[in-house]
């Protein structure tokens, strides 16, 4: 079957003889986004960005554009970069480029489900910035920063509600090096709400890694004050604002934030690029106390400013509990009624106990060897089954081991994470859960350690446990 010059492509259309469309599942400025299987790597799934046929920019243009961006994905090979594959061009010369394919949601879509707490608001920040200064040390700069293009993917292998970044579409990003890229000065490159001051004025060859700090401050107030820093009713008000006014003060509009953490959005959004910090890993590092969540204080806030922690519920979402009190009243009146006519029980007979003797037969209590973590700690106790060997696993799933604990052993710890999580999604095997529990643990990631250690098999907890606090997590 052959693509049509429609913007849809239909369901089994075959791209260069290797995959087969399955559905939608994005649109963007410049192209389309499906699912699609793999014929020749049976059960590999992939998502394939295919060139809009309505596309604004000329057409030559964009798919320059378009190459560019599957060239610069290809090279840029780290953990929270969408991973590049493959390229080419449809029957009526669209061009387009095959990545991993990705489960989760964008920022945007997560931001409009509810606000995020200060160390998931970190740990966003603190990915997505590793992602940028990556690239920045390639010589690249993204230049379109905006909670569109960062990815939460799922990693369900550690726990249901885990993710990590995945930092989306080098479309239109500069080579610092390159000397075809169009730089015009009246060309606007980038979404207006998020682009810094220069990109605003068209100064295209002023753009520096600066610029895509800028867009991770941006980023990172609205995620922090919960409305974006610069508005306007008009694009050319919002060019504005950017350019000449400063944003509501941030420390006011959320006030529990530490006094660091303001300053240090305040200096990446300088107007002059020479202000901010010298690299955008310098940024995410200045907002390190976001790591510590001041609830109290946050509820205080929130108290003095007359706003309620939780959202009031309408009247019909209690009558569910209030049947269930009612109930519960009723059931507990028979239960007392019963109580009543029961005859008092007998008194235990009395025995006398020294407190300072201990029964010669009982010896003294054994301290533990590792103690559980405080997620751990209120469960029931009972013994640990002692580790077994691991079951043999096909040559494919031992290669993406092996590889995941040479990261771990190298300190490479995101890497070790996406390798054993991709080990899973073949084989679920014990070594995988202990890597990924051990490299949560030496990125020091307390959360979702504690999370993927419930999935580690239970005989193999103490180890695992003993080794975090060497690699010095916390517990």
């Amino acid at each position: 079957m052959t693509a049509s010059a429609d913007d849809h492509l239909p369901s089994g259309t075959i791209l260069a003889e290797s995959y087969a469309l399955v559905r939608p599942l994005a649109r963007g400025g410049m192209g389309t986004v499906y699912e699609a299987t793999h014929l020749r790597l049976a059960g590999r799934r992939v998502a394939i960005k295919v060139l809009r046929a309505d596309a604004t920019l000329s057409r030559r243009e964009v798919a320059s554009r378009f190459r560019r961006e599957a060239e610069i994905c290809s090279t840029l090979k780290h953990p929270h970069i969408v991973t590049v594959t493959d390229w080419g061009t449809l029957a009526d010369e669209r061009p387009f480029f095959v990545m991993e394919l990705l489960e989760g949601l964008p920022l945007d879509r997560r931001m409009g489900q509810g606000r995020l707490d200060q160390a998931q608001i970190y740990r966003i920040l603190d990915q997505a910035g590793a992602a940028l200064q990556h690239a920045h040390d390639q010589g690249i700069v993204h230049r379109d920063v905006k909670p569109s293009n960062i990815f939460l993917e799922s990693i369900g292998a550690v726990a249901a509600d885990a993710w990590q970044v995945k930092v989306l579409d080098f479309g239109i990003s500069k080579v610092l090096t390159a000397n075809t890229l169009e730089t015009t000065e009246v060309k606007l490159i980038g979404s207006p709400r998020y682009m810094s001051p220069e990109q605003a004025r068209g100064k295209n060859e002023e753009i520096t890694p600066s610029a895509d700090q800028w867009g991770l401050a941006t980023v990172a107030y609205e995620l922090l004050a919960g409305q974006p820093a610069f508005t306007g009713d008009t694009l050319s008000s919002m060019l504005f604002n950017i350019v000449y006014e400063q944003p509501p003060p941030l420390g006011e509009l959320a006030p529990h934030l530490p006094p660091a953490v303001v300053a240090a959005v305040a200096r990446a959004m300088a107007k002059d690029p020479a202000d901010r910090f010298p690299a955008v890993v310098d940024f995410v590092a200045a907002l390190g106390e976001l790591q510590h969540e001041p609830t109290d204080r946050l509820a205080d806030t929130m108290a003095s400013r007359g706003r309620r922690p939780l959202r009031r519920r309408p009247w019909r979402a209690w009558l569910p509990a209030l049947g269930l009190s009612v109930l519960g009243g009723l059931a507990a009146a028979g239960i007392l009624v019963r109580f009543r006519d029961a005859p008092p029980p007998s008194p235990p007979p009395s025995v006398e106990v020294s407190p300072r003797s201990e029964p010669a037969s009982s010896p003294p209590a054994a301290e533990p060897e590792v103690e559980p973590p405080p997620a751990l700690a209120s469960a029931p106790s009972r013994p640990s089954p002692p580790a077994s060997p691991d079951p043999p696993v096909p040559p494919a799933v031992e290669g993406l081991l092996a590889e995941a604990e040479a990261a771990l052993a190298d300190g490479e710890w995101a890497e070790a994470i996406r390798l054993a999580t991709r080990s899973i999604g073949q084989l679920d095997t014990p070594r995988a859960r202990r890597t990924i529990a051990l490299a949560y643990c030496g990125r020091g990631d307390l959360e979702l350690s504690r999370a993927a250690l419930h999935r580690v098999r239970a005989g193999d907890r103490p180890a695992v446990v003993r080794r975090c606090r060497e690699l010095g997590l916390a517990w």
